[in-house]
């Protein structure tokens, strides 16, 4: 079984305004710098993606995989990267504690089941279904403002 980790030195999200008025280089280098906080296949995944100019009918052809699926892979990890409680940990990550912070990571981000989740961290579902109403919670606030 894997540890969980407990840091907060990948917080530094705070560099990147998001305005929506950044060129596609830009948001390249974002999600190229928010990669770290996935899995190790995704990370590559993406990785490849953005080498590619974000065709992945070309990585498709390469692979041998269908195209519509690859783009949907690619479509999910970027929904998930610009989730409200992950960019609301990225802008202001001193009002999120270790456990939020682990909790956002694995489960929004990486995808991880609540119960394998929940044994690592040696916490019960239930406070960690709390954990996640509270990050989304705060999430909700500092987006309102």
């Amino acid at each position: 079984m894997r540890r969980i980790r407990f840091d907060t030195g990948l917080l530094d999200g705070r560099q990147w305004p998001t305005d929506g008025r950044d060129d596609l280089r830009r948001q390249w280098e974002r999600w190229s710098h928010l990669a770290r906080f996935l899995n190790k296949d995704e990370q590559a995944f993406l990785e490849v993606v953005i080498e590619q100019g974000g065709r992945t009918s070309r990585l498709a052809q390469a692979t041998g995989q269908n195209p519509t699926r690859l783009r949907r892979r690619m479509r999910d990890i970027v929904r998930r990267l610009s989730g409200s409680e992950l960019q609301a940990m990225l802008k202001q990550p001193d009002l999120f504690s270790q456990l939020e912070t682990a909790c956002v990571r694995e489960h929004l981000v990486r995808k991880r089941p609540l119960v394998q989740i929940a044994a690592e961290l040696n916490i019960s579902v239930y406070e960690l279904r709390k954990t996640l109403q509270a990050v989304r919670a705060k999430a909700r606030r500092l987006h309102a403002y």
